[in-house]
């Protein structure tokens, strides 16, 4: 997967999260999000050498969705145990 699209996804993901976190949303909604978010941390877990690469990069853009993103991305790499993508 080229990767500006699996930055996109990156950032995408880290919105949904976002989304799910304070929302009030109704509980089909909020299971649809959920599952395309699973569904796209699995894709990050087949990508991990990919992710580290623009993890590394992320830090460097001084806006919110990238200081979201990196957020994001760090709590994957903490949470995921032997799923870690790191």
């Amino acid at each position: 997967m080229p990767e500006s699209a699996l930055e996109k996804m990156l950032h995408t993901a880290a919105d949904l999260q976002a989304t799910l976190d304070g929302s009030t949303m109704t509980e089909a909604h909020r299971a649809f999000l959920q599952s395309m978010l699973a569904d796209m941390e699995a894709t990050f877990r087949d990508q991990a050498d990919q992710i580290r690469v623009i993890r590394a990069v992320l830090p460097r853009r001084d806006d919110a969705g990238g200081r979201a993103t990196v957020a994001y991305v760090d709590r994957l790499f903490t949470e995921r145990g032997s799923l870690r993508l790191h």
